[in-house]
């Protein structure tokens, strides 16, 4: 079975973490007999839009073809308006800006269905090929689609409707975004969950070797530093923790918009010993401090499913995300993980500090979380599950 994966989240030379998951989906499909190309368009801006951030000129950099792990992978241009201006032209300028390459590789891989990630813009330059080539599509929701785009205007709820309406399958990666599907677009086509998975072979580490004053408890989160991510009331939680002298450090490793916002907030603090911003790493690197820490803690909100939870949990960490989120799909409350309330300081202060004071509780939390995400996510499970949804949809 040969199948065309569209994604704009997937590793390239500009982030090499971007999208990490849909690969891994990819080469646990490829081992269980499925042949894979990917199309991963990439924006083309104007050259007239002037005093762009840096990393519009790594994102042009990025080559027009590319292999990754035995995996071909093509990124065609498409026009983008930084910012999201025109967000509801960006479907049908991916479909311009992919029609020939995709066709192009028709000729010589007839793929027999086209699984697109995300629904805008992925899914609806999906939908507008299918119905040219007469090819099924399904498409995976991971989330923005559901918290954002439905909601910001009505031309976006009904493109995300249509992708949903006309795929042979839609998938979402937990039950909190089946349940939001069904709430906001009912009578499309009925939303399958599966869930991400991991590779136990690149996610098990070895600790990376980090520098502690004496018996200093290592507090960790992994993120793109967004505001939804919640870093800012961990680092809230740290100073009273400090106060109580409970002695830790607090690592955050990752990237993002807000970073300048919370090392302002750090600094105010006075906490720059305590709290080390480690910035973005290779992703083996990232599993290194995975297994290197004593607790893992992410407690973000419009969270879909959350892979960094299970990758921390596949390292026998006891992990603290928050309540109402896709990580309740993996967590049982102090028993493989910990919940805290969404933007309670106090929640997570009294978790933190249970977790800290009292080391051998969260290490059988720990190991109880590895034993259940080995046996209930990996992405070979993951990769069957999608076989099935390919056979029934090819034989519909």
């Amino acid at each position: 079975m040969n199948v065309l994966v569209i994604s704009q989240m997937y590793p390239n030379t500009a982030n090499d973490v971007s999208g990490i998951f849909v690969h891994e989906q990819i080469l646990a499909l490829k081992k269980n007999g499925i042949n894979v190309i990917v199309v991963s368009p990439t924006q083309w801006i104007p050259f007239y839009i002037g005093l762009l951030p840096s990393k519009w000129e790594s994102i042009r950099d990025i080559p027009a073809e590319d292999q990754r792990d035995s995996v071909q992978v093509f990124h065609p241009r498409y026009l983008s308006i930084p910012n999201s201006i025109l967000y509801g032209t960006s479907g049908y300028m991916m479909y311009r800006g992919i029609k020939d390459k995709v066709n192009e590789i028709r000729k010589s891989f007839e793929f027999d269905i086209i699984h697109a990630h995300a629904a805008i813009p992925n899914g609806y330059a999906a939908m507008l090929l299918s119905r040219k080539l007469n090819v099924p599509y399904v498409v995976t929701i991971h989330g923005l689609d559901f918290y954002y785009s439905i909601h910001r205007n009505q031309l976006l709820k009904k493109q995300v409707e249509a992708v949903l309406r006309n795929s042979s399958k839609a998938i979402v990666v937990s039950d909190v975004l089946r349940k939001i599907g069904e709430q906001h677009l009912p009578g499309t086509t009925p939303l399958i969950t599966i869930n991400n998975g991991l590779n136990p072979e690149r996610v098990i580490a070895q600790p990376a070797d980090i520098q502690k004053q004496g018996e200093e408890r290592i507090v960790l989160s992994v993120a793109n530093l967004k505001e939804r991510k919640g870093i800012q009331y961990v680092i809230l939680a740290v100073e009273r923790l400090l106060k109580e002298n409970i002695n830790l450090k607090y690592l955050i490793v990752g990237d993002g918009p807000y970073r300048p916002e919370l090392e302002r907030l750090v600094h105010e603090l006075g906490l720059a010993q305590q709290i080390v911003f480690v910035g973005q790493q290779e992703y083996h690197k990232t599993m290194q401090y995975m297994a290197a820490c004593d607790v893992f803690v992410l407690p973000s909100w419009d969270e879909a499913f959350g892979v960094v939870y299970i990758e921390a949990m596949a390292n026998a960490k006891p992990v603290i995300g928050c309540m109402e989120q896709g990580i309740e799909d993996i967590v049982m409350d102090s028993v493989t993980g910990f919940l805290v309330k969404p933007r309670d300081i106090d929640d997570l202060v009294r978790v933190l500090a249970e977790i800290l004071t009292h080391p051998e509780q969260g290490i059988k939390v720990g190991r109880r979380a590895q034993k259940h995400v080995l046996e209930n996510f990996t992405w070979d499970k993951n990769a069957q599950e999608m076989v099935r949804i390919y056979k029934e949809t090819i034989k519909a």
